[in-house]
């Protein structure tokens, strides 16, 4: 009962550090030590993975075909983006979050 009242904790830290506790990072994956083979290997699962699902070609096509349609009239009607649109978006963006690539920051609430 003393640990719940003890307003020096920070929980979210606690939290933060107790689930980022990771193990340290292999340095043998079935075998393999050197990092190319290990990239090649998980390169073979994942496409052993990505490609064990079969399916139709002839619908595949047809899908294909139809986005390929819908991205050129979408493109041919220019749809307008208007000024509103982009403050609501920014608006419903999550504080502090980065896009991982620009490094463009939604800013913090407090701001």
């Amino acid at each position: 009962m003393a640990d719940i009242e003890n307003r020096s904790r920070d929980f979210w830290r606690e939290a933060k550090r107790l689930r980022c506790k990771c193990g340290g990072i292999s340095s043998v994956v079935d075998g393999m030590t050197v990092s190319e083979d290990i990239a090649d290997k998980f390169a073979s699962k994942y496409k052993e993975l990505y490609t064990s699902v079969t399916y139709d070609v002839d619908e595949m096509q047809g899908i294909r075909c139809s986005l390929s349609q819908s991205c050129i009239s979408d493109t041919m009607s220019s749809p307008m983006v208007c000024v509103e649109d982009v403050l609501s978006a920014i608006r419903h963006l999550k504080p502090d979050k980065s896009d991982g690539n620009f490094q463009l920051h939604s800013l913090s609430k407090c701001m």
